[in-house]
């Protein structure tokens, strides 16, 4: 096994070279209601699905999302887009494309003016598009607009709707079908209902790649997936899950999926279960639309779980900005064994500052060894304590 030292954040991986995994995109869903959790209440719920037993990510509650497809790239989108949006470029760049890229900012948002003024569709507009698209195809929202300048009514406005209801049920189901099969016919279905992706109520949540171990999970089963966050302003008339990929939905405030993966009623990967802990910072939409409006200019970057195994067979995931993550850590490398550290558990726990997680038998251990004492970078909200959500009342 190879030994790691304790050190900051790993380097952004290079542009410039071939990645060894699949590139996605996930969509974190909020809508208004009033759901409560045992004394912590909140006024929106999210949409989680549940992945299928033969899916990547077997059984689990994840957010709506999917691989990117080369039609999310078309440069059809920019015609399309230009119909609705006068000026879409200059608005592309004033709106998508950061003003500054610090050290940390993730390389799969570059900006690049000079392609999209040549009909490109950058990356800013197509990892949106695959979001939207997927979350069509496994839940039957349709996040549509015929109206795009939202900002008009006010940067942290709420503006994004599911327009579904514009298609009976029938229609749905058959578009559904249609995308499935075939990802240029969600270009065709904007046209056929004179609309467009709803793009600008997508707001870059997060940025995660699963770690590669052989044996644990191949570099073609890796994915590299932009979380995005959408408010919207009703919560849908229906939802529906497209038993191919999914099995179930949910609508879920944080808290409450948090108590089912107590009540071992949930699984989860670590993604899921650091992104809910994160939301559980915000009890108000109109906080959590505030909040994503105004981090969002800032970008986000990668992380890249890395896994060691300490002195006494502990299995530790440690996230950038952690104390023990490696400065060299290559994100491409598919490592042949989960690396050792040179420290106990306890001695790790010594290390400041933190953003890790422990592998553990039980969802309760799991969530009390999670800590983040890290300053977070590009304005990320840390984890909210632990102690919120054990103090719930619930009826384990």
């Amino acid at each position: 096994m190879t030994s790691v030292h304790a050190g900051r954040i790993g380097k952004a991986f290079c542009s410039g070279k071939a990645r060894p995994w699949r590139e996605a995109s996930s969509l974190i869903i909020a809508a208004p209601s009033n759901a409560s959790s045992s004394g912590i209440i909140s006024d929106y719920s999210l949409l989680y699905l549940k992945r299928t037993s033969g899916s990547s990510f077997p059984n689990a509650y994840v957010y709506p999302g999917g691989a990117l497809d080369n039609a999310d790239r078309n440069p059809k989108w920019i015609l399309q887009f230009s119909k609705y949006c006068k000026n879409f470029i200059s608005c592309v760049i004033n709106d998508f494309f950061l003003k500054s890229i610090g050290k940390y900012q993730s390389d799969l948002f570059l900006s690049d003016t000079t392609s999209l003024k040549k009909g490109a569709v950058p990356n800013e507009i197509a990892f949106r598009i695959c979001a939207i698209r997927e979350a069509f195809e496994e839940s039957g929202l349709l996040l549509l607009t015929s109206d795009p300048v939202w900002k008009k009514q006010g940067f942290t406005d709420i503006r994004c709707k599911c327009v579904a209801s514009l298609l009976s049920n029938q229609q749905v189901e058959v578009w559904r079908k249609k995308v499935r099969e075939n990802a240029e016919e969600f270009f065709n279905l904007c046209v056929f209902l004179n609309m467009v992706p709803d793009i600008w109520s997508l707001k870059e949540w997060s940025q995660w790649l699963t770690p590669a171990f052989s044996g644990f999970m191949k570099s073609n089963k890796r994915f590299d997936t932009v979380f995005y966050c959408c408010c919207l302003r009703e919560m849908p008339s229906s939802v529906s899950y497209d038993a191919i990929e999914t099995t179930e939905y949910l609508w879920k405030s944080p808290a409450q999926m948090i108590e089912m993966f107590l009540a071992k009623k949930a699984h989860f990967f670590p993604p899921q279960i650091i992104e809910n802990m994160r939301l559980l910072n915000f009890t108000a939409i109109e906080k959590l639309n505030e909040y994503i409006c105004e981090r969002s200019s800032l970008g986000i970057e990668r992380w890249t779980p890395y896994i060691v195994v300490t002195k006494d067979s502990m299995h530790v995931e440690l996230l950038p900005g952690d104390a023990a993550y490696p400065e060299d850590f290559n994100e491409s490398t598919e490592l042949t064994g989960i690396p050792s550290i040179d420290l106990t558990y306890e001695q790790l726990k010594s290390l400041q500052p933190t953003f890790r997680m422990r592998f553990t038998l039980t969802p309760k251990d799991t969530l009390m060894s999670l800590s983040c004492t890290a300053k977070l970078k590009l304005g990320q909200i840390s984890t909210a304590p632990i102690q919120s959500v054990l103090n719930m009342q619930s009826s384990l």
